[in-house]
């Protein structure tokens, strides 16, 4: 009876080695979620394979892994979402893409150059076209969900400022006028508030006149642009979020400004 039972085990145990084996071989195929947005808890748009065609249209950073809007070819018909992380081929290719053209920021434009220099010129140097920046999501200040993607603008300030430093405060405050003066033509902003405590931010705020989102640096977005954090840096993008300009201020940042809305 115990040689039986040995046996048995034997057999139960050789059977799972082999079962594992085969599945090893033969593993299920992948399947992805596409996402309505850039959350786990986002409702899911379609359940797609490894072998979807898909395109990656931009990155967005923020959460637990990366974010990537994506166009996929369901049953002929593209249907556009979001994949958390990567592992697809075309995300693969996308993000070698990518690295192979990071952009690295020069100095910021001389005090005698004109709004018109810095707009016919990339400050960015990258193989094709204008340098862009990328689009990034998370929560704000306040706790509202914020995308750049969202900001319809002809004309975009970025702000990077610090909380603790005075004039990286006047750097953002700043801006005040001019985007009160052309907010209703086109002109959009965020600030990047290079501390990651949202109180921090907000009491450094109180009565400074700021309506814009303002976003703690949770991201990495200052190391990823090379923005020094003790020198407030403002990034003025077009439409399609393409760098037009970094360090611009005063009557050279309006004029800029005023290039694009036009």
């Amino acid at each position: 009876m115990e040689r039986q039972a040995s046996t048995l085990d034997s057999g139960v145990r050789m059977y799972s080695l082999l079962l594992f084996a085969a599945l090893l071989q033969n593993p299920a195929p992948a399947e992805y979620r596409l996402l309505s947005g850039c959350s786990n808890d986002d409702p899911v748009v379609a359940t797609i394979g490894a072998d979807t065609s898909i395109r990656v249209r931009f990155a967005m950073a923020g959460g637990s892994a990366a974010c990537y809007a994506v166009t996929a070819a369901i049953r002929g018909n593209p249907v556009e979402g979001f994949i958390l992380g990567g592992g697809l081929p075309a995300i693969a290719a996308f993000e070698q893409e990518r690295k192979a053209a990071v952009p690295i920021i020069l100095a910021a434009p001389a005090e005698t150059q004109t709004a018109k220099t810095v707009l016919a010129a990339p400050l960015l140097a990258a193989p094709r076209n204008l340098p862009y920046f990328d689009d990034f999501s998370g929560l704000d200040a306040v706790g509202k969900r914020f995308s750049l993607a969202r900001l319809r603008g002809k004309a975009i300030l970025v702000c990077f400022w610090s909380p603790g430093s005075r004039a990286s405060r006047h750097e953002l405050t700043s801006l005040v006028p001019l985007y009160d003066e052309f907010h209703n033509s086109g002109l959009d902003a965020v600030g990047i508030g290079l501390d990651s405590n949202a109180n921090r931010i907000l009491r450094s705020l109180d009565e400074s006149g700021v309506t814009w989102p303002q976003i703690p640096d949770r991201l990495g977005l200052a190391r990823k642009y090379q923005v020094d954090p003790t020198a407030p840096t403002t990034f003025l993008l077009d439409r399609d979020r393409r760098i037009r300009g970094v360090g611009l201020r005063g009557n050279e940042l309006a004029a800029a400004v005023k290039e694009l809305l036009k």
